[in-house]
């Protein structure tokens, strides 16, 4: 009895370590031990690939993702420093019209100004010309001086007398007379003598004898009659000079002393005007 109790235990041992060593007997605590050095690298490398990220998405992480990012702002700063490049082109030529137009414009100004001063000087020039056609143009004829008895106890005194005659096309009306008498042809910056008066020489006259102009004793040799008078025609004022030589012819049976007087030319003889 006892050995037969003897051999149904060793056949229940038995049985018991080959179901233990019996393939996929193992306990689920036993199989997660054995499987689980191989899990952990599969898991590294899964989540070690790099993909990047999609549009519109930021992963931080990311290198890849990081790279696309830096290309996309490097992309996006050198599209607008070309924008910046053509405005500033667009700028630039804007700058050189306007500045070609103000050169333009200034050309045209300068050239419009000396159009408007050759048009101005052509009107003086017309109206001057136009003046000096319709004024008046007195000059002397002849001069004469001899002497007046005036009742004083001095004696005789002496008179010039100028004919004059004008040759413009207007009035004049002389103003005023300056005048000397001298031994030497040199005509004087100021005259001795000045007298103002008016005398009207009107348009057409042949000869008109003006009024007399007093003078000193000339003596008997050879003198010069010399002077101007001034006068105005057409709203402008005028001068005109005279100089004449005069030679003594003594008193004769025929009649008194007296001076022959001829146009001649002085020294520092002025123009007419």
């Amino acid at each position: 009895m006892q050995k037969r109790f003897a051999a149904i235990a060793m056949a229940a041992a038995l049985t018991l370590i080959g179901a233990a060593n019996a393939p996929g007997s193992h306990s689920p605590e036993t199989k997660s031990t054995e499987a689980r050095p191989e899990s952990p690298p599969r898991a590294h490398a899964e989540n070690h690939i790099d993909r990047g990220c999609p549009p519109g998405r930021d992963i931080r992480s990311s290198d890849l993702c990081a790279q696309w990012k830096a290309a996309d702002a490097a992309s996006a700063g050198a599209h607008w420093a070309l924008w910046q490049v053509i405005l500033g082109a667009i700028g630039l030529c804007l700058g050189a019209l306007t500045m070609a137009a103000a050169i333009a414009a200034a050309i045209y100004a300068r050239k419009a100004a000396e159009e408007a001063a050759r048009s101005a000087k052509a009107a003086i020039d017309s109206h001057e010309a136009y003046m000096s056609s319709e004024r008046a143009i007195v000059r002397v004829r002849h001069a004469y001086i001899y002497p007046t008895h005036d009742g004083s106890e001095s004696g005789a005194s002496y008179q010039i007398r100028l004919d004059v005659h004008n040759a413009g096309r207007a009035s004049a009306t002389i103003t005023n007379y300056a005048w000397e008498v001298s031994v030497a042809p040199i005509f004087p910056d100021t005259p001795r003598f000045q007298m103002y008066r008016t005398d009207l020489v009107e348009i057409g006259t042949e000869l008109k004898s003006l009024r007399e102009l007093s003078s000193d004793d000339p003596g008997d040799g050879i003198i010069w009659v010399m002077g101007y008078f001034d006068y105005t025609s057409v709203g402008r004022s005028h001068r005109t000079h005279f100089c004449y030589r005069g030679i003594y012819s003594p008193e004769s049976g025929w009649g008194p002393g007296q001076w022959d007087l001829t146009e001649s030319v002085c020294q520092n003889f002025p123009e007419d005007t």
